[in-house]
């Protein structure tokens, strides 16, 4: 947006107040209905700037412009589209599947030594936070035996087992 030049954004935006209203109250998404209310906002005056409607549903500036940008471009559609993506992390699905096969064998005892191979095998090197998040999210866990007495009588658990009443 030019400085001095302003924006007729009732004529801009081809939606009626009342169609907006309608978009937005049969919105389940918020971040979507927070869109809708935005444009509304700047269609109905509430706000008389780009930045001003932002700043009313929380956006920055730079967010906000982004935001008309893309109904601009795109008009309501555009909007209404969720263009949310999940982050993968720094390996791929067939790294993460690498690396969760490579756990199953006993090679790897600390983070420490799955950060070392992850960084030979495929040059992404992890911090011991971004390791732990990382088998946080594949579900990696410690595995360990449970402890047992080094003095314990096999041959004694057996008889006793052997002795003990059915049920």
């Amino acid at each position: 947006m030019q400085m001095g030049r302003t924006i007729n954004y009732a004529e801009k935006i081809k939606e009626s107040e009342a169609e907006l209203l309608k978009l937005e109250k049969a919105s389940s998404d918020k971040y979507i209905r927070d869109k809708i209310r935005y444009i509304r906002y700047l269609k109905t005056g509430v706000s008389n700037s780009q930045k001003e409607g932002g700043l009313l549903i929380g956006l920055k500036g730079r967010q906000s412009q982004r935001l008309w940008q893309q109904y601009a471009l795109g008009g309501m559609p555009a909007l209404m589209k969720k263009n949310q993506q999940g982050y993968w992390g720094q390996l791929s699905s067939v790294e993460q599947g690498r690396l969760l096969n490579y756990l199953k064998g006993d090679q790897t005892i600390t983070q420490e030594q799955a950060a070392e191979w992850i960084r030979g095998q495929y040059g992404v090197g992890y911090t011991q936070a971004g390791i732990h998040y990382l088998f946080k999210r594949l579900k990696v866990k410690l595995k360990t035996g449970r402890p047992s007495n080094v003095h314990q009588d096999e041959a004694g658990m057996e008889d006793f087992k052997k002795t003990l009443p059915k049920r």
